[in-house]
């Protein structure tokens, strides 16, 4: 059996890796009735759904992209489950949770227009999805007709209000790009607009934090009451070009094996300006 590993007399085995699932449409759709009670009655009314696998991108922070290739099932099978949601019982809020459904700007477009031909029809839903910044800036249109279609919460990824440090996430965005995605999703009457903030980045340090604070500032400006902003530490996911190369992003991992747990105050690296305690302070603050 390809893709396992196990342990057998005190030894670990390890099989080699199963081929990537390249068709996903080929996939029956979760069974959904399996789930417990009151899981199941949640995921009724509040339902999530993955419509691809992988990442075309390569952030340095991100593990998503650092491994395998980037898989979307159709806007066709992405609607028949949808169909399949509003037929088990009432739906208010659907969640998209892929980072990047909007990497296919048509396959989105035809995901929307869908879902608006089923609020027109009487079915009542909202709906949250992330998107790229690069990708809703060069496709504003996208934005509107995303709203049009009943999403509520636009999640970006923002990381940093920094641009030197954003080149070096290769994130492909600049901070003209998110301000023109803001005022986009406002104007579209988009009611929560959210996104995070990395705390204990490469070159992390107290002026950045500043930085930070004023662009929150700018943005909540450009779209005031609509904004929604999170902060996480950094954490060096195994596999991540951050993880395999942290001196060349002036990092030190103090906890590679993440043994400490997952918190929102755990500190997993140190930057060369900001210790754990530095760190921990900032988020709090």
């Amino acid at each position: 059996i390809t893709g396992i590993t196990f342990r057998e007399d005190n030894k670990i085995f390890q099989t080699p890796d199963r081929p990537f699932i390249e068709d996903l449409d080929k996939i029956p759709f979760p069974d959904r009735d399996l789930l417990d009670e009151p899981v199941k009655q949640v995921d009724i009314t509040y339902p999530r759904i993955i419509t691809g696998r992988g990442c075309p991108f390569s952030c340095a922070f991100c593990y998503e992209g650092s491994v395998g290739k980037y898989r979307m099932r159709s806007a066709e099978n992405v609607l028949s489950e949808i169909d399949y949601l509003l037929h088990r019982g009432e739906v208010r809020y659907i969640r998209f949770m892929d980072d990047t459904f909007t990497v296919n700007p048509l396959r989105t477009l035809k995901i929307c227009r869908g879902l608006r031909k089923r609020l027109e029809a009487g079915k009542k839903f909202a709906w949250f999805a992330e998107g790229r910044v690069d990708i809703l800036a060069r496709h504003p249109n996208l934005i509107y007709e995303m709203s049009l279609s009943g999403l509520i919460n636009l999640h970006i990824g923002v990381e940093c209000a920094s641009q030197e440090i954003l080149d070096i996430y290769e994130k492909n965005i600049t901070l003209d790009d998110i301000e023109q995605v803001v005022k986009i999703s406002a104007d579209a009457q988009i009611p929560l607009i959210s996104m995070n903030f990395i705390l204990g980045g490469p070159k992390d340090r107290e002026e950045i934090y500043e930085e930070n604070l004023t662009f929150i500032k700018k943005l909540m400006n450009i779209a005031p009451g609509r904004l929604q902003i999170t902060s996480a530490l950094l954490i060096p996911f195994p596999g991540t070009k951050i993880s395999k190369n942290p001196e060349h992003y002036g990092l030190s991992i103090i906890d590679r094996t993440c043994k400490t747990g997952v918190t929102n105050e755990t500190v997993y690296c140190e930057t060369e300006f900001l210790n754990k305690y530095d760190l921990i302070r900032l988020k709090r603050k």
